[in-house]
């Protein structure tokens, strides 16, 4: 097993990235697209649990919030579209005839 993560250590940190962003955002869409806010601090923890050990090195701190800053204002964006869309129910509602 061990053998696999050092080999595919690059793809596993970019599906945990991805999966970090995507997953909450699923999840509370089930849950209740009304408050999919819930969305943006799940992911904040997230991203932090799994990549704050690189935020205590001075070397890859720049990168790393390089990579976390879009995804948290890119989830934001989407959680709020999604809240905001709920409200006006644009596409949520099917419309009897």
């Amino acid at each position: 097993m061990m053998e696999f993560i050092y080999r595919y250590n690059v793809e596993l940190a970019w599906i945990v990235y991805f999966a970090c962003a995507i997953i909450p955002l699923v999840v509370m869409w089930f849950i209740s697209k009304k408050r999919i806010w819930l969305a943006i601090p799940i992911t904040i923890g997230l991203s932090f649990i799994n990549f704050g050990g690189m935020l205590l090195h001075s070397q890859t701190r720049s990168f790393i919030l390089t990579l976390l800053i879009p995804q948290i204002i890119v989830v934001t964006i989407v959680s709020l579209t999604i809240m905001y869309l709920h409200r006006k129910k644009h596409f949520f509602t099917r419309s009897a005839k």
